[in-house]
């Protein structure tokens, strides 16, 4: 039996309590052990209490007494085992779906712990060093004889430019990985100071506007807000053409929005590549980042009107309390 089980799927099973050479309890421990957890009604030959309660502890869905065995108590125990099968599957499924939930949100926590570590690497060791090297470049330009400095001037001077620039590009890498921001002010101000760079360094206009907030989102909202910025203003600056973004970061009566649209070209949407792939503009990372803090995402965009990405997530959930998913 175990072998017609674990070949075939069944929506009850009925199980004789008195089987040659063993018992249905038996059958049914084995069952259980298993891992099977299909419905099982197990048929006695008489209503024993205490049988009944050997039965339920072992795992069987229902019983029925031999001697109240009829066409009507054999159709309620049925449906009743039917019931219960669906409602044992969908707890499963619920506990499955939390596990993978749970097993998602260490992995995103483990990933941006690593950001953080490699972020604080690059801050505090490579721009240090890098600062160092350019004081002493300082030092041995003024050691030069004069005819000297005047011959290596242009070489000094490119050399500065230099590592001005990898400093630079070394603390927007930085902030790109793990903004410090992120952790010690919370999302908004992180997003404002990553905005002020993104301006500096594309030269595109950005306006950020706050309305109806004040207490900072459960820490791993924020860090996937974050993360969808990020990736929208790179779109942005790579796709875009844009001369303007603008991003609005507000709370409505029922739920946390957080909007960034542009002037740009925009672009067709049936047009967009296959989601995951290279070039699909990391619209599917941001999507599924939005469904994995119960939020909705949507994408308005046409040939030459400009791109608005939003992502939508119900209050309650943004604030840590249970929420209705919109």
């Amino acid at each position: 039996m175990l072998d017609l089980l674990a070949r075939a799927a069944f929506d009850v099973v009925f199980l004789d309590y008195q089987l040659n050479g063993s018992t249905g309890l038996d059958w049914l421990r084995r069952v259980r052990a298993s891992g099977c957890s299909t419905p099982v009604v197990m048929l006695t030959g008489q209503g024993n209490e205490q049988i009944a309660v050997e039965l339920m502890k072992a795992g069987a869905t229902d019983y029925l007494a031999k001697v109240l065995l009829t066409p009507e108590t054999l159709g309620h125990v049925l449906r009743n085992a039917l019931h219960i099968g669906a409602l044992e599957q969908q707890a499963l499924l619920a506990k499955e779906a939390r596990r993978d939930e749970e097993i998602s949100r260490r992995f995103v926590a483990i990933q941006e712990e690593e950001r953080r570590q490699l972020a604080a690497e690059l801050h505090d060791r490579a721009s240090p060093n890098l600062s160092a090297l350019a004081i002493n470049l300082g030092l041995i330009a003024d050691t030069l004889p004069e005819h000297a400095a005047g011959k290596f001037a242009d070489l000094l001077d490119d050399s500065y430019a230099l590592l001005n620039d990898t400093i630079a590009s070394i603390r927007a890498i930085s902030a790109d990985f793990r903004s410090p921001l992120l952790d010690y002010a919370g999302f908004w101000p992180a997003l404002e100071s990553y905005a002020q760079q993104f301006s500096r360094r594309t030269g595109i206009t950005v306006h950020a506007e706050k309305s109806g907030l004040d207490a900072q989102l459960l820490p791993d909202i924020e860090t996937n807000l974050f993360r969808i910025a990020q990736q929208a203003l790179t779109n942005c600056a790579e796709h875009s053409l844009a001369q303007t973004v603008y991003i609005d970061y507000a709370k409505n009566a029922d739920s946390i929005e957080l909007a960034i649209s542009d002037d740009g070209v925009g672009f067709d949407t049936e047009a967009l590549p296959p989601a995951g792939s290279a070039t699909d503009h990391g619209l599917a990372t941001m999507r599924e980042r939005a469904d994995f803090i119960g939020g909705r995402f949507s994408l308005e965009t046409r040939p030459g009107r400009g791109t608005r990405i939003a992502v939508t997530i119900p209050a309650a959930r943004a604030f840590g309390e249970p929420a209705t998913p919109l």
